[in-house]
This record gives structure tokens, sequence and C-alpha cells, in this order.
């Protein structure tokens, strides 16, 4: 969060930076949904939905790969950077949730992300 306050407080637009990793077609198909549906949206909670989205898909790729025979510390070296340390300044609190299921998963239990990836990632594809 002071991050963000920092940047902010340069002129730097942090939520448009990182905006600029996703594809803008996908963003501006979420700006559309909720348009369509006449919800009010922030910038912030569209890259909210990118980055949920992105968070599914590579839980998904993860477990597939540990269930073909990759190595549980090399799964959970790449969960840790993309869901522990990408989460570390615009969602604190996924962030630390993220760790422990990245450390229960490097003790040989995949169940808690089994089970995020069956309550929030149904709808991606």
């Amino acid at each position: 969060m002071l991050l963000v306050a920092a940047l902010a407080a340069c002129g730097a637009d942090p939520v448009a930076d990182k905006l600029a990793e996703f594809d803008p077609a996908e963003a501006q198909a979420i700006r559309d949904d909720f348009e369509r549906e006449g919800w009010t949206y922030s910038e912030e909670s569209v890259l909210g939905i990118l980055v949920g989205e992105r968070e599914c898909r590579q839980i998904r790729a993860a477990l597939a790969d540990l269930a073909a025979g990759s190595p549980v510390d090399e799964i959970a070296d790449h969960l840790d950077e993309v869901l522990v340390v990408q989460n570390e300044v615009f969602q604190p609190d996924m962030a630390v949730y993220f760790q422990g299921v990245v450390d229960e998963l490097r003790s040989g239990s995949p169940t808690n992300i089994q089970e995020y990836l069956e309550l929030n990632c149904e709808y991606v594809q």
C-alpha cells in the first residue's frame, strides 16, 4: 500500500501501469460487461478481475503440471511468485492467504489450492 501511495504522490498511475500488462481487449470486455449490467466500476475493479482471472489460469496450469509429475517445490516456487509476490502491493490480504496455500502445497497438501480453484475459477477459461 505504501508503494501505491508513493507512486500516486509522484504522479505515476500504478493501476494504469498494472492494467498495461493485460490485453486491452480483455479489459474492455470487462468494462463493457459492467456497462451492460448498468453497474458502476473503477479501473481498480477491472484490474482486480483481470488479476483474478490470471491467477485462476496460473493455478489451473500449476495443478496440471503437478498432476503430470512436476516437482512440488518447483510448482510452489512458481505460485509463490505469481500469487504471493504479485499480490503484495495491490492485495496484501490475498498475498497472506496465498502464502498459506502455497506453504500447504509445499508441505504436500494441494487441497486448499484445489478448493480455491473450484470456488473461484469455474467461469475462467
